[in-house]
């Protein structure tokens, strides 16, 4: 019995990252979010790059399998606690847009976003914008999706491009 209690308030210990974020009431409240460490395979990251390089486009690599480039960084930047509001146009490798807010920003708490998203993000801050290209891992893997709005259907293991204006950091 002593055992699993030990063994149990260890994995609590691990699977617990707090980051505090302050209120406009000066209390503050606690977010309980474990970031993902999640890579992309090399073959995936191969084919981002592939794309990137015969349409001449010049692309900062992350570590974990993704390409990015920034216009503006932005000031203030969000944390995987932070609800971010953006406007965003989300396309596949051959140009169909599958979304985009249409210059209305959407509202979201970034933890609960695409990987490549979350990570991204957090690269720039409020009132910043960048391009991320996006290998199927960190999109929506091997899920085919129906997009929003027009209804162009993403298929599964798409590379995903996404033009990203971040306009609120909360």
């Amino acid at each position: 019995m002593f055992q699993k209690l030990c063994v149990g308030i260890i994995l609590g210990t691990i699977l617990i990252c707090s980051c505090s974020k302050g209120s406009s009431g000066g209390s503050s409240s606690t977010c309980y979010i474990l970031p993902s460490d999640s890579t992309a395979p090399d073959s995936q990251v191969v084919r981002v790059q592939q794309y990137l390089t015969a349409n001449s486009i010049v692309a900062i690599k992350d570590s974990l399998g993704f390409f990015y480039t920034i216009q503006d960084s932005g000031t203030t930047k969000p944390d995987l606690c932070s609800t971010i509001s953006v406007n965003y146009s989300g396309s596949l490798t051959n140009g169909a847009v599958f979304d985009s807010t249409g210059g209305t920003p959407r509202t979201f708490p970034l933890a609960q976003l695409i990987l490549g998203w979350q990570d991204g993000l957090t690269l720039i801050g409020n009132g910043g914008t960048m391009t991320l290209y996006l290998p199927p891992a960190l999109g929506y893997g091997g899920v085919a999706q129906v997009g929003s709005g027009n209804q162009v259907t993403i298929p599964a293991y798409s590379i995903l491009v996404f033009k990203l204006q971040l306009t609120n950091v909360q």
